[in-house]
């Protein structure tokens, strides 16, 4: 009898050494390493649920997540009432857009183990791709309430509130995020976000540089301090930041667009044009662009080519201001009957009160 028991404590504290080696060389990204020297584990031995969940694990951390699938529903098998194999398999089903099975396992983990951050969170991230940002919330909170130090969810909390727009919540939630993950420019980039919206630039500025410091590589926060930059009439340094943008991104339709306004500023046409060029290549639908290069075109002399760029943004939704240009574009060209007619047809809008109408 003692002799069995000492086999046993002997064949447990072997497993659990096999489990902390496998834990050690998954911390290392070593994924195929962990999932080879489990896989021998388990042929010789019998079957174990957690190293399945282990090698599930390994999976998708790899971002293998149908091979996750596999190992994980082997360790469901062995042993259903293990709250983190249905959580882990839960998030494979996320990173294959499976969903509605995905909310089921997060559902049965949060029902297995009620303290289980990570169900909590992942649920509310489902209910947020639906945008149900009221439920999404609660289970954000229950996400908070068991691991509090999870910065991503008090972010995406955040986000939440904002859609409701609460926007001091929000911005409380963004400020516990950056709290919790300093070095992480998410939650700087989505504070300097609001803080714009907010009409705080000088704050929004900071936290967009804050962003850049972080990752120089992050166009969005070139393009986004450009905005305030521009708001807060520093146009030099505005139009530094779209170009940043555009060499990060280029195709960031807008940054070509902003810089054009700018460049028309400035009284550089010739180079709006281009910028507008590119813009409207990016966004065939861009009636603000049209309406730019149809300017920075009658700036040039060009009235034909203005003429092109104004039908087809009043093509879209007509203003009198636009039909005004259209006519003064007509009178360019000497064809005085339309100038006449379009004079006449603003006036008439103006005097209804019209400030657009649909074609």
């Amino acid at each position: 009898m003692q002799d069995r028991i000492k086999r046993l404590i002997s064949s447990e504290l072997a497993r659990q050494d096999a489990v902390r080696d496998a834990m050690t060389l998954l911390q290392s990204a070593r994924y195929d390493e962990a999932i080879s020297e489990l896989e021998l584990l388990i042929a010789a031995s019998k079957p174990d649920a957690t190293f399945f969940q282990l090698i599930g694990l390994a999976h998708l951390l790899a971002e293998r997540p149908e091979l996750a699938l596999r190992s994980l529903d082997q360790a469901i098998e062995l042993n259903c009432s293990c709250a983190e194999s249905l959580y882990l398999r839960g998030r494979a089903y996320v990173m294959l857009e499976r969903y509605q099975e995905a909310q089921v396992d997060f559902i049965s983990c949060s029902l297995k183990d009620e303290t289980h951050a990570g169900a909590h969170f992942y649920r509310a991230y489902l209910l947020f791709l639906q945008e149900k940002f009221a439920d999404a919330i609660d289970y954000y909170g229950l996400s908070i309430k068991y691991n509090p130090e999870n910065a991503q969810a008090f972010l995406q909390r955040g986000i939440c509130y904002e859609e409701l727009d609460q926007t001091e919540r929000a911005l409380d939630d963004y400020c516990c995020s950056i709290e919790l993950a300093e070095t992480e420019p998410d939650g700087w980039f989505v504070r300097g976000q609001l803080l714009a919206r907010m009409g705080r630039f000088e704050e929004a500025e900071s936290d967009y540089t804050r962003t850049i410091e972080l990752d120089p590589c992050h166009s969005e926060a070139f393009y986004a301090r450009g905005l305030v930059l521009q708001e807060m009439d520093c146009y030099g340094k505005a139009m530094d930041d779209y170009t940043t943008a555009i060499k990060l991104d280029p195709a960031n339709g807008e940054a070509f667009y902003c810089r054009a306004v700018l460049l028309r500023y400035d009284e550089r046409h010739a180079e709006a044009v281009l910028d507008l060029d590119a813009a409207i290549a990016l966004d065939s639908q861009h009636t603000e662009a049209f309406i730019e290069r149809a300017r920075a075109k009658t700036a040039l002399g060009d009235h034909d080519g203005a003429l092109e760029d104004f039908n087809a943004a009043l093509s879209v939704e007509q203003y009198p201001e636009l039909i005004r240009e259209r006519a003064s574009c007509f009178r360019a060209v000497g064809n005085y009957s339309l100038a006449f007619s379009e004079f006449a047809r603003s006036i008439e809008l103006d005097r209804r009160g019209d400030s657009r109408f649909e074609t």
